[in-house]
């Protein structure tokens, strides 16, 4: 096969696309192609293609050229893009003709792959072919653990995009409180939330800047290098229980246990089904729960360590790109095979 991928240009782009095209290029004798959606050119459409995927397309008339040709499309999603309700509608941003394009998209295309079953369920209101593919490590792209010293110093930290809005608005008492507490803890966070601009307000001005260090997101093949230089010693991965989240899937659970983190993460769909409490994280409902295993987390070394190896452990064996990677396979190939166009 010849695949033709085209992304939506976030760092979804790599747990979606780049990494099963990494897998299926290495191992196989399948060539898998990935660009920006912004490259989509039907004028420049290479015959030898046999299949299209498309991350969060919104473009029925791409479906209707590529059909055109004979070749089937795959729409690919892991996230909500319809009906997320007045408190969530303003992080897709789309007019009445982009919703009425994106649902003819899903209703036009073969296939409809997304990461989690809540969400298959949700896009099976528009397709009867929605598949669940989950989304893995990649350690191609992610690499190895770094070994940093913080010298005394001991650091939480949250990393991601505006979409975590409501979640970084439900923590930040939290961490408030945890900085005043411990004098030795610093908090760390990456991305969005860290100052005020055109994305909002700096959601943790409450903690005192001697308490804090802020970065800026960086390109998603450089994202891997720094996230492991922020030098955590704890990860955090707050989701308020709605139904946006519930289309979530636990990356940041993959993140901080290949980077040999210990976290806390919300006790939703999202991580209850992949995080043993107690074991490989914790997870925490309301305030007070966050407050006790950070607290945990921050005053038993040892509890740290051995949540770090088994965290480690469990991400490698269980949730390796490597060993599921096949899957995108088989599904791309039947497909192929039984498209009608």
């Amino acid at each position: 096969m010849n695949i033709a991928g085209f992304t939506n240009n976030t760092g979804s782009a790599q747990w979606r696309l780049q990494g099963p095209a990494n897998y299926i290029n290495a191992r196989t004798k399948n060539q898998y192609f990935v660009a920006s959606s912004n490259y989509w050119n039907e004028e420049a459409w290479m015959p030898e293609i046999d299949l299209v995927v498309a991350q969060m397309w919104r473009n029925p008339k791409g479906v209707d050229f590529a059909h055109s040709k004979g070749v089937p499309v795959v729409f690919d999603a892991d996230d909500i893009i319809l009906g997320l309700g007045n408190d969530r509608e303003e992080l897709m941003d789309l007019n009445e003709k982009h919703k009425k394009q994106t649902i003819e998209t899903y209703e036009k295309v073969d296939v409809i792959t997304v990461t989690t079953e809540a969400l298959a369920e949700h896009y099976r209101q528009y397709n009867d072919n929605v598949v669940v593919l989950p989304n893995y490590m990649d350690y191609m792209w992610w690499g190895e653990p770094l070994k940093i010293k913080n010298h005394g110093q001991l650091r939480i930290g949250w990393m991601g995009s505006k979409s975590h809005k409501a979640d970084l608005e439900f923590i930040a008492p939290v961490m408030k409180r945890v900085m005043k507490e411990f004098d030795f803890v610093k908090f760390i966070f990456c991305g969005f939330g860290g100052k005020s601009g055109i994305y909002g307000k700096d959601i943790f001005k409450d903690i005192p800047p001697a308490k804090r260090e802020y970065y800026p997101g960086v390109n998603l093949e450089y994202w891997p290098y720094k996230s492991k230089t922020l030098g955590l010693d704890i990860g955090i991965a707050p989701l308020v229980d709605d139904g946006f989240n519930a289309g979530k899937s636990a990356i940041k659970y993959y993140e901080y246990s290949a980077n040999g983190v210990p976290g806390v993460y919300s006790d939703t769909i999202v991580y209850r089904d992949t995080v043993k409490h107690g074991v490989t994280g914790f997870l925490a409902k309301t305030p007070d729960d966050w407050y006790k295993y950070l607290e945990k987390l921050i005053v038993d070394t040892q509890v740290r360590k051995i949540i770090r190896r088994d965290a480690f452990q469990d991400v490698f064996d269980n949730y390796n790109l490597e060993d599921h990677y096949k899957k995108w396979v088989s599904l791309y190939e039947r497909t192929c095979r039984d498209s009608k166009h």
